[in-house]
């Protein structure tokens, strides 16, 4: 299977991961420090499940993120995989704008 990412295939998946590891450690208050924990947990296993090919599983948890947290993963995976995968896969329109 052919991507559009020239290799790089978690580039932006990780920025994002590693993103919310700052959000975390920046954050004073309990339950939003719990919130990006849980987020930085699910955006890991969504990539490890793309990465090993388990697209199906990957998608279950990325439908059970909030709005904003699983937006910002369909642009992260649309900018490592491209548009058609994430619709191929995911079944989401992202505007090449957004990438």
């Amino acid at each position: 299977m052919a991507f559009s990412n020239n290799g790089n295939f978690s580039t932006n998946m990780n920025e994002l991961i590693n993103d919310y590891k700052i959000h975390i450690e920046a954050e004073t208050d309990t339950d939003m420090k719990k919130m990006y924990e849980d987020d930085r947990g699910y955006f890991t296993i969504i990539r490890n499940f793309i990465e090993y090919d388990c697209v199906p599983q990957a998608k279950i948890v990325l439908q059970s993120l909030d709005t904003y947290p699983r937006e910002q993963m369909v642009v992260a995976v649309a900018k490592d995989y491209g548009i058609k995968w994430v619709a191929d896969n995911f079944g989401y329109s992202v505007k090449s704008w957004a990438i």
